[in-house]
């Protein structure tokens, strides 16, 4: 008797395809066991991408958490499994917001707390930065990368090919 086992791996959309300007984004690189730290001083935001954090916040994982050095107090800030993309011009200057959604309760309750990472792009590879924390329930992460740069999308016989710009 043969046995055939299927297995299928379920993984974020790392990229994003903007037929309409004929472009893709692709931030998959920054996929996997990395965690990202900012240093606010007294806190600090760990994140990753298309993964959860190891560790939990408020007994639930996530991908985006604000925790202060002092003591155990944490925020979910976002969870990649609800994300969202939007391709972006600013200051002539293309880019995409990955934006993760589903965070703790924002303060008054009603909304949730969200994060958008903003690829900006740039020839030159920066390091992530906090550009805003806003009202409690957005807060925005920013990077100048290729990660921001649009690719190309050229149809031929076999489909659609992605060609750096």
């Amino acid at each position: 008797m043969l046995f055939l086992l299927s297995l299928s791996a379920a993984a974020d959309k790392l990229y994003y395809n903007d037929y309409a300007n004929n472009a893709q984004f692709n931030w998959s690189v920054l996929q996997g066991e990395r965690e990202y730290i900012l240093d606010l001083g007294q806190e600090t935001i760990r994140f990753s991408f298309g993964s959860n954090l190891k560790s939990a916040c408020e007994g639930e994982k996530a991908s985006v958490i604000k925790s202060s050095k002092s003591n155990n107090d944490c925020t979910v800030l976002g969870k990649h499994e609800f994300s969202s993309y939007s391709p972006f011009t600013a200051l002539n200057n293309p880019g995409i917001d990955v934006i993760y959604k589903e965070g703790s309760l924002c303060e008054g309750g009603g909304k949730r707390k969200w994060t958008e990472f903003r690829f900006i792009c740039s020839k030159e590879e920066h390091d992530f930065s906090i550009w805003s924390i806003g009202g409690g329930c957005r807060t925005v992460i920013q990077k100048y990368s290729k990660l921001g740069c649009p690719e190309s999308i050229v149809d031929n016989f076999w489909g659609k090919v992605f060609i750096c710009a």
